[in-house]
């Protein structure tokens, strides 16, 4: 599997086919950003949104347990993608999280990846690189 840091640019044709994992912004619901993604035909990708209160929560994002609990929710989400999804490419997109990112994040994201996705279906993961 590769994973790579990539610059921050969204291009809606360039993601056409990946499956995009994100996190709701403060006051919305995953479920309501999942439903805009769904109601969103110029939007070529599907969308998974994690828990606002998991990153957008500035003062939670930088407690030891967000962090277990952020590993725990992209393990869940491995799971998922492989018995719903299929998805072979995830773009990362962690937009309303804390600037700088809290220590640990992308490194989580490397190695749940890395670890739990290995006999799997996602060949390629995308971290937008803004977030470290």
């Amino acid at each position: 599997m590769k994973v790579t840091l990539v610059a921050r640019e969204f291009a809606p044709d360039r993601y056409k086919g990946w499956h995009v994992l994100t996190a709701a912004g403060a006051g919305a619901s995953s479920g309501e950003v999942e439903a805009r993604a769904r109601n969103a035909p110029e939007l070529p990708a599907s969308v998974t949104a994690l828990p606002p209160w998991l990153i957008c929560d500035h003062g939670y994002a930088r407690t030891p347990i967000a962090l277990e609990e952020f590993r725990t929710y992209l393990a869940l989400f491995i799971e998922m993608n492989r018995t719903r999804f299929h998805a072979s490419k995830v773009v990362i997109n962690l937009g309303g999280a804390p600037r700088p990112l809290p220590s640990g994040y992308v490194e989580a994201i490397e190695d749940v990846f890395l670890s739990k996705a290995l006999h799997g279906s996602i060949r390629e993961v995308k971290i937008y690189t803004d977030l470290a």
